[in-house]
């Protein structure tokens, strides 16, 4: 059941991709050759990934993000993930839910022993650097006691189209699969427009990111402990 519920989110994101989008709903499909994320590969495989999300307003959206990792079907590559942001000028607060498929046959399971973990984030963003600080509002009670790290990330633009980013997360955190506190990433990414046809163009994204604390990064199936990861993907 949480496969299809996934898989049925993908599905309508990529369609409506190539539709013609009704005032204020936006929707994106993409692949990557990993589910990558604050230092961490969520997947081994690579991952088909959906978003579909309304802005109401200039200053609230909600939304929804899908990942599959494919050939896999435990651990944390394939999530569902339903968000709500405010924004006012160049600040904007965030309240997600993460939720791991692979790791729960519960959606709606939100006990003492759930698998979403609820963070609020602050971001901010001009046109040349951005800062994020996130923290877990709700999780698991056994997430509670070890794992409740606060996450912070910065990241400025060099060029257009090329940009540095690093991470910093206080103690083990289990929304971002950390044993304990330290340097989650530090890295430089691209993006570049791939023109298919007059009418479909793609966005290419490479990205290069160094773990420091790669040995901090969570035993689980599925998740890659690498301290270096190389990630392309390919947005529409």
């Amino acid at each position: 059941m949480k496969k299809l519920v996934i898989l049925c989110i993908a599905v309508l994101s990529a369609i409506g991709a190539y539709a013609q989008e009704e005032k204020g709903l936006h929707t994106g499909f993409g692949l990557a050759t990993q589910h990558w994320n604050r230092g961490v590969a969520f997947s081994i495989a690579p991952t088909a990934e959906a978003d579909v999300h309304y802005k109401f307003c200039d200053w609230f959206t909600l939304g929804t993000e899908a990942t599959i990792a494919l050939n896999e079907t435990e651990g944390f590559g394939n999530n569902l993930n339903t968000y709500m942001s405010f924004t006012k000028d160049k600040l904007s607060l965030t309240l997600k839910d993460y939720y791991y498929a692979g790791v729960s046959n519960d959606y709606w399971d939100y006990g003492k022993n759930t698998s979403h973990f609820v963070e609020a984030s602050l971001k901010y963003k001009n046109d040349e650097v951005y800062g994020l600080v996130a923290y877990t509002a709700y999780q698991s009670e056994a997430a509670t006691d070890n794992a409740a790290g606060i996450y912070f990330e910065a990241g400025y633009k060099i060029k257009e189209n090329l940009e540095v980013t690093a991470g910093y997360v206080t103690d083990a955190s289990g929304v971002n699969l950390r044993t304990d506190a330290g340097i989650t990433h530090i890295g430089i990414n691209g993006t570049r427009d791939l023109k298919i046809s007059d009418s479909w163009t793609s966005k290419v994204k490479t990205g290069l990111y160094v773990n420091p604390s790669y040995k901090n990064v969570l035993d689980a199936p599925g998740i890659s402990n690498a301290p270096v990861n190389f990630i392309v993907s390919m947005s529409f």
